[in-house]
C-alpha cells in the first residue's frame, strides 16, 4: 500500500490530470487503492444521470470517510473526520437528476468546507469536532461500492449515468482505472457517455454481449399480467423474459427461445406448465410476442397466432412473483436458480433487438431500467443474409452484428451487384481479415481506393506487421473488365501490380474507368501478410487470401454527337437543315 501512496502523491505533485468520461450501468463501479491522511480535500467532477438516489463517490477509511451521493435528486456530502458524521447539502430545490450535465466541486480546509454546484450555487459550512484529518486507507470507490462492506452505506442504488473529469486531490481516478494503473479496477464500465441514458422507452434495444440483460423494477400483480414486445434475431436460443419470487420454492415466469420457437414456462406452486409456439422467429425480421397469464391459464401469441395452456390446480391461488423482470438475459447470480426452475436457456443471453416492451400495459425501456449490461441504444443488428448477398448456390452464414460469410467452392462467393460492405475471413479459422465496401463511380471517372474501401480489421500489429507489411497484388486472370488499377509506385506492364496498406492510406491507388457503357466491374486482389523479424504467422494467416472489390458504375447520359471522317462528305436533302455542334 505504501508504494501506491507514493505513486498517487507523485501524480498529485505533477498534476497529471486527464479528461475522461465513464458510463455506469447500475451495477458498475471503479475502485482505486488509496492511502492518505490529509487536512485538506479537493474533489471535482461532472455528473449526468436520471437516478435520484445513488452513490457517486466514496473515500473509505477505518472510521473516517467522505461519501458523495444523490438523495431525492439533491447532492449530499457525508463526511466523518473522527468526531461523527456531518452532512453538507446542495440548496433545496436544486435537482441534479434531470439528464443534464452538472459540475460539482467540494473543497475542505481543516473544518471549513465549500460545496459548489454548476459554479453558481455555493454552500459553506464549518464541520464540528476537533479532528481535521481525513484518514483514508480502503481506497476510493466511484459509482458503486463494489465488494467493500466494512462500512454500511444503506441500501441505495448504484449509479446509472455518467461521470466526467473527476479529480480527487489532484489525481484522475478515471484515468488510472482506464489504464489499469496502480491496481485500479473498472467493472462493467465504458469510456464514454452511453446513448442509452438519453434514450426513450420507445428506443430499440440491441443485445450484443454474451451476458447481456436488462433488469426492470416492476411489481407483477398476484392475479397475473400481460407482457408484450417485438423481437428481431437469428439466434435460436436465449432468454426473453424472466421473473421469480423469493424463497426456495418460489413462483416464476420465464419466456425463452429454444430452437427458434418461443417457449413460456411458469409455476404458481402446482408444478411447471409450458406453452410452446409452432412459429419459428429466428429469421432476422421483426416478430410480435404477447404473453398473458393468470392463475388459471397461460396464453402465448406470436404474430397473431395464439396458443393456450390451462394451469394445474394448486393450493396457491395467486402468483407470488418478485419486483424485478429480466429482459434478454439473466444476471449471473440468478441463472442457477432459473436453470433449476426449468429454463433451458437461463445461461444464454439473447443476441438481437427488442422494442416496444410493455409490462402491465405500461411501456418500459431504457429510462425504467435498474441495471443494464451489454446493451446499445437502437437496433444495430442488420442480418445482411436476408438481402441474399451470396451467389446462386452459395450459402450465407451470419457473422457478428452486420457481417456474413458466403460458402461455396469458388474463391469469391458474394454477388457482384451486392452494394453493401462485407467482411473477408481467413480460410480455416474464419477470423475476420477485411471489411470491404464497394466503390461508387460515375462513368468515365476515376476514384481513389482507400482504407475505407478495404478496411483491415485484423489486429495485424500483434504479429509484428507494419502498414507496409500488409501487401495487396492484382490477379492477372481477373483484372477489371471496364477499367484499370493505377498505382503510383507500380506501373510495370505484364506483371501483377502490388501495393501496401500504407499506399492505400497515402491515396496512391486509383481505379480508372474506361468510359464504356457499363454498370458493374470488379477487382480481384490477393492479400498477403509479411511479419516482422522474430515473428511467425499462424498457419491460418499464412499464404494468400483472395477477395474481390466491386465497383458500382453510374451511367452518364452523354449528349448525342455526329462524327464525320475528314474524307467523307455530308449530304443533305434540298430544303432540310442539320445543326453541327
Amino acid at each position: 500500500m505504501i508504494s501506491i501512496f507514493y505513486s498517487l502523491i507523485l501524480l498529485s505533485c505533477g498534476v497529471l490530470v486527464y479528461s475522461e468520461t465513464a458510463s455506469f450501468y447500475g451495477a458498475s463501479y471503479i475502485s482505486v487503492p488509496l492511502l492518505e491522511a490529509k487536512n485538506s480535500t479537493d474533489i471535482e467532477f461532472k455528473i449526468f444521470t436520471k437516478r435520484s438516489d445513488t452513490l457517486l463517490l466514496f473515500a473509505a477509511g477505518d472510521i473516517d470517510y467522505c461519501l458523495i451521493k444523490l438523495t431525492g435528486g439533491r447532492l449530499k456530502v457525508h463526511i466523518n473526520l473522527g468526531s461523527g458524521e456531518s452532512v453538507v447539502s446542495s440548496p433545496h430545490g436544486l435537482k441534479l437528476d434531470d439528464l443534464n450535465w452538472h459540475s460539482i466541486s467540494f473543497s475542505r480546509r481543516d473544518a471549513e468546507v465549500t460545496l459548489t454546484i454548476d459554479k453558481i450555487h455555493v454552500t459553506r459550512e464549518k464541520l464540528p469536532g476537533k479532528f481535521f484529518t481525513l484518514n483514508i486507507n480502503y481506497g476510493l470507490f466511484i459509482g458503486g461500492q463494489g465488494e467493500f462492506s466494512e462500512l454500511f452505506l444503506g441500501h441505495g442504488d448504484w449509479l446509472r449515468g455518467c461521470i466526467s473529469d473527476l479529480v480527487y486531490n489532484g489525481v484522475s481516478p478515471l484515468n488510472l482505472a482506464r489504464k489499469r494503473l496502480d491496481q485500479a479496477n473498472a467493472h462493467d464500465i465504458s469510456w464514454n457517455c452511453a446513448a442509452e441514458f438519453r434514450a426513450s422507452s420507445s428506443t430499440e434495444i440491441s443485445f450484443v454481449d454474451d451476458g447481456s440483460f436488462m433488469s426492470l423494477p416492476v411489481s407483477i400483480p398476484r392475479t397475473g399480467d400481460r407482457w408484450e414486445l417485438e423481437i428481431k434475431t437469428v439466434s435460436t436460443d436465449g432468454v426473453v423474459f424472466y421473473t421469480t419470487g423469493g424463497g426456495e420454492n418460489s413462483d416464476f415466469v420465464g419466456v425463452e427461445l429454444i430452437g427458434g420457437r418461443v417457449h413460456v414456462i411458469l409455476d404458481k406452486g402446482g408444478g411447471p406448465a409450458e406453452v410452446i409456439s409452432d412459429i419459428k422467429i429466428s429469421d432476422g425480421i421483426w416478430h410480435h410476442i404477447t404473453i398473458i397469464f393468470n392463475p388459471n391459464m397461460a396464453q402465448l401469441i406470436v404474430d397473431n397466432k395464439s396458443t393456450k395452456q390451462k394451469l394445474t390446480l394448486s393450493a396457491t391461488k395467486f402468483f407470488d412473483l418478485g419486483v424485478v423482470v429480466y429482459v434478454g438475459g439473466i444476471v449471473v447470480n440468478r441463472r442457477a436458480r432459473a436453470l433449476g426452475q426449468g429454463l433451458k436457456t437461463a445461461d444464454t443471453s439473447l443476441k438481437g433487438c427488442i422494442k416496444n416492451i410493455r409490462i402491465s400495459m405500461q411501456e418500459v425501456g431504457f429510462p425504467s431500467a435498474k441495471i443494464t449490461q451489454g446493451l446499445l441504444a437502437s437496433c444495430i443488428w442488420s442480418y445482411p443474409c436476408n438481402d441474399e448477398p451470396c451467389k446462386h448456390g452459395a450459402s450465407c452464414v451470419p457473422r457478428g452484428i452486420s457481417s456474413f460469410l458466403c460458402l461455396c467452392d469458388e474463391d469469391d462467393c458474394a454477388r457482384k451487384d451486392f452494394h453493401h460492405s462485407y467482411t473477408v475471413y481467413s480460410k480455416t479459422m474464419q477470423l475476420e481479415l477485411l471489411e470491404l465496401t464497394p466503390l461508387t463511380i460515375f462513368e468515365g471517372q476515376n476514384i481513389i481506393l482507400t482504407s475505407s474501401h478495404i478496411n483491415v480489421v485484423l489486429d495485424y500489429a500483434k504479429y509484428g506487421i507494419r502498414d507496409s507489411g500488409v501487401l495487396f497484388s492484382t490477379v492477372p486472370s481477373q483484372l477489371p473488365k471496364h477499367g484499370r488499377l493505377a498505382v503510383e509506385v507500380w506501373e510495370k506492364a505484364g506483371s501483377p501490380q502490388t501495393f501496401t496498406l500504407l499506399d492505400l492510406i497515402r491515396d496512391k491507388v486509383r481505379y480508372v474507368h474506361d468510359g464504356s457503357e457499363s454498370t458493374l466491374d470488379s477487382l480481384a486482389l490477393d492479400l498477403e501478410l509479411s511479419p516482422g523479424a522474430n515473428f511467425v504467422l499462424p498457419s491460418y494467416l499464412q499464404g494468400q487470401h483472395r477477395f474481390k472489390v466491386y465497383i458500382n458504375i453510374t451511367a452518364v447520359n452523354d449528349p448525342p454527337s455526329l462524327v464525320i471522317s475528314s474524307s467523307k462528305t455530308l449530304h443533305l436533302a434540298k430544303g432540310t437543315r442539320k445543326l453541327l455542334a
